[in-house]
């Protein structure tokens, strides 16, 4: 029974790492000089409804995937890989 639990959290864990590559990958590959369009294109498929983000500055994490898009809005082009780097998204 151990051993079919240990392959399972190891096929999860091999799941959540491809996963991550995914994103990281589009991330890095996106235009943001062309086009922030392209983050919301990968916000939106990479997380969650109810996402939660949260950093250093903020006291309370925002939680859903609309209100950080709203967040997301006000933000300057430039800050978008920056934040996403600095932030830990759950």
């Amino acid at each position: 029974m151990s051993d079919q639990h240990s392959f399972l959290s190891v096929d999860g864990y091999s799941r959540s790492q491809a996963a991550e590559h995914m994103l990281n990958s589009a991330i890095t590959q996106a235009k943001i000089s062309e086009s922030f369009e392209e983050y919301f294109e990968i916000f939106d498929k990479f997380y969650a409804d109810d996402v939660q983000v949260s950093s250093e500055t903020q006291h309370k994490p925002i939680r859903g995937k609309a209100r950080v898009e709203l967040l997301l809005n006000f933000l300057p082009a430039s800050c978008y890989g920056r934040s996403w780097g600095t932030s830990d998204i759950h």
